[in-house]
């Protein structure tokens, strides 16, 4: 006999996702720096290399955490995302004015800003539409 889930909301399956395509990206991003770490020890970076990794270690095991939360509608992935995404937005902010220095950030920064709003508005849109507050219980 297979359990009975509520069908889950396309919305939320493009919210998973999407974050489970951030966690890959961040996944590749981990095993990079671990390989190239030599090459990266040599470029004159703002941030020590073990700093790159577990960066990218932390973003993507939350993210594969929560994409199995949001596929699964457990009910802590709900405020789990939210809280994730939020954190997420104001780190890469962060991340990117005071200790990356990234290069092009000065012609870059509108799009990355309306990215970063367009991406909080989609996952809280989702998460307190009336499909999504249901298949996670709330």
């Amino acid at each position: 006999m297979t359990p009975n889930y509520p069908k889950r909301p396309f919305f939320v399956t493009l919210l998973t996702l999407l974050v489970l395509s951030i966690a890959a990206i961040y996944i590749f991003g981990f095993f990079a720096a671990l390989r190239h770490s030599a090459f990266l020890q040599n470029l004159p970076l703002s941030v020590p290399v073990w700093y790159l990794a577990l960066r990218a270690i932390l973003w993507s095991l939350t993210g594969l955490v929560l994409s199995w939360g949001l596929w699964r509608g457990l009910s802590w992935a709900w405020m789990g995302t939210q809280i994730s995404v939020v954190g997420f937005s104001l780190y890469y902010w962060l991340d990117a004015l005071l200790l990356a220095q990234a290069p092009g950030l000065e012609w870059r920064w509108p799009f990355e800003l309306m990215a970063t709003f367009l991406g909080l508005g989609f996952a809280f849109l989702v998460l307190h539409s009336a499909h999504g507050r249901g298949f996670f219980g709330k």
